[in-house]
């Protein structure tokens, strides 16, 4: 049954944004990135930490070509973006009602 109220109407309509099932949060990737480092032996890195360390070490390139880098860079890149995302969802609708009832904000 449809609400005559436009207001139930849109709450419905923005709980429904599938950014707000997100479970990916700025703690999460803490709370991961701890247990992945405290679990790794650095006789036998997995895979992800072997990841981490061509992207954020220099000395760990020379492992893979040039080629293989510029992908795993262009992956990373694009799980960032989604990432951030997920984190800071631009729900317009969403604005333009945070803009109403405080005008002092600024719409991002």
């Amino acid at each position: 049954m449809k609400s005559k109220n436009p207001f139930v109407a849109l709450f419905h309509s923005l709980t429904e944004c599938e950014t707000c099932d997100s479970k990916v949060s700025a703690k999460w990737v803490e709370e991961s990135w701890r247990e992945l480092t405290k679990t790794t032996d650095p006789e036998k890195p997995v895979a992800a930490v072997m990841a981490a360390l061509l992207l954020f070490d220099d000395r760990f390139q020379m492992l893979i070509t040039e080629e293989e880098c510029d992908q795993l860079v262009a992956i990373v890149g694009q799980a960032m973006e989604e990432y951030h995302r997920h984190i800071n969802p631009t729900h317009h609708t969403g604005c333009k009602l945070a803009d109403a009832i405080h005008p002092e904000r600024q719409s991002i």
